[in-house]
């Protein structure tokens, strides 16, 4: 991944230590100069709520007159989650993560090297102060228990739990593809599909429809998309439920040098606003990235604080990723791996890219955008997501995007998606949709990804 040079490494330096999940010991809001906005966001009754949304989540108490008094004193704001935490809360909840990222990806390994077709599928349980789960194939029990010892001392005790399952993470991903290609059919049938998804923790589909009938659940059995597959699918594998199609958050901020990730950036021929992502590197040109329906066409020119900066080269929009590549202008050095979030500038410093192998359903990530100011984290709810997602010009349909519980709000589009020192996505659409990174790096043959040490 694409280094800065030494001069300016050690100006981040002096600047800044950062580490994957640390950020300095002054960094609460009440330690520093911050907006009257911000200030009037940690005083609203939203901010509450998602502080109590997310403590639920990750397993803290969400009571809400204990959390009206720790809201009471601004030095509990975690400029890192975007919620109200004690410094214990904060402290207890790195160590869980950075445990998770450091212990996940070697029982992965353990197990494509000792119980790959035994294996089923995995998650995390955040409510359950993240315990890892780990489900195997109904009928494998008898091999499994030969490394059951084994595996779950390659976790903290206590912490990693197994079952067994009729389904397999591939099996749903199939079923889910399946229904995903043949939504036209059903469509003219009577069901209106505006997304599937994998949900791993209930072993489900998850399906999305404009308008639930009696007859949904039979429709969708009964027709030849899932005969195919000869999976003997249980009714009540599927979960359908009612929704609205997904619109894209492409919705104006004072001049920040270089393009850190989370600032705002206008689209200057339609007027757009949108997030900035994370710099990039193409052979020894540097780019910006957003979300492609950010953009109208290539050549598109992009600003950030009223100055341009740079011509959209290329952008995607369909198949399973929503994202852009700004060019920077001539001889510029805005390319960058800080970030910019909670109105500060270098919040945070992006040192690793994700890698698809390593993302576990129920892994925290976190979005800075533009329009929603302040950090806000959720868990990753699904790493198989299709549906429309809708533009002022019509709508889209996506497979293979991601979900999360983070909110946002509309101009948050592009915004980086991201934990810690982590870059992780793309924002797309509300409810935690984004693209995730490596989708993008692929899409447009990108060389690196900013990072720092």
């Amino acid at each position: 991944m694409k280094k800065l040079g030494a001069s300016l490494l050690v100006a981040a330096l002096l600047a800044t230590t950062v580490t994957t999940f640390s950020i300095p010991a002054t960094s609460t809001l009440a330690a520093q100069k911050h907006s009257p906005e911000i200030q009037q966001d940690l005083e609203s009754n939203d901010a509450l709520k998602e502080s109590e949304r997310f403590r639920e989540e990750m397993g803290l108490s969400s009571n809400t007159k204990n959390l009206k008094t720790l809201s009471k004193d601004s030095q509990n704001f975690s400029e890192k989650y975007g919620v109200f935490l004690t410094k214990k809360e904060e402290k207890e909840l790195d160590a869980r993560l950075e445990e998770q990222k450091k212990l996940i990806p070697p029982i992965k390994d353990f197990i494509a090297e000792n119980l790959q077709e035994e294996f089923a599928s995995m998650y995390i349980d955040q409510k359950l102060g993240g315990i890892v789960r780990i489900g195997f194939k109904t009928g494998s029990e008898e091999k499994v228990k030969k490394f059951e010892e084994e595996l779950k001392n390659l976790y903290s005790k206590g912490m990693l739990e197994l079952y067994y399952t009729d389904y397999t993470e591939q099996q749903l991903d199939e079923i889910a593809e399946s229904v995903s290609e043949k939504r036209d059919v059903l469509a003219q049938r009577g069901l209106d599909i505006s997304s599937v998804s994998v949900n791993i923790p209930e072993q489900k589909i998850d399906i999305g429809v404009k308008k639930k009938t009696a007859a949904s659940r039979s429709l969708l059995l009964d027709s030849v998309i899932v005969s195919d597959l000869d999976l003997g699918i249980d009714g009540n594998l599927i979960n359908i439920f009612e929704e609205d199609m997904h619109d894209v958050q492409a919705s104006p901020s004072s001049k920040f040098r270089p393009i850190q990730a989370g600032l705002r950036i206008t689209n200057v021929e339609t007027g757009g606003n949108c997030t900035s992502a994370f710099s990039a590197q193409i052979g020894t040109d540097s780019y910006v990235l957003t979300a492609g329906h950010c953009v109208e066409s290539t050549g598109d020119r992009f600003s950030q604080g009223g100055e341009r900066f740079g011509r959209v080269e290329d952008y995607n929009f369909g198949g399973n990723v929503d994202a852009a590549i700004i060019k920077l202008d001539e001889g510029s050095d805005d390319a960058t791996y800080y970030l910019f979030g909670n109105d500060k500038s270098k919040l945070n410093t992006i040192d690793e890219v994700q890698k698809t192998k390593n993302e576990t359903v129920g892994d925290a990530v976190c979005i800075s955008g533009a329009t929603t100011r302040s950090v806000k984290c959720g868990t990753l709810e699904s790493k198989n997501w299709s549906g429309y997602l809708t533009t002022s010009d019509g709508k889209v349909y996506f497979t293979g995007l991601r979900q999360a519980s983070y909110s946002s709000q509309s101009g948050d589009s592009g915004a980086p998606i991201f934990l810690g020192g982590t870059a992780i996505g793309i924002h797309n659409a509300g409810d935690g949709i984004y693209t995730h990174i490596t989708r993008a790096v692929n899409h447009f043959d990108i060389d690196d990804i900013y990072i720092g040490d």
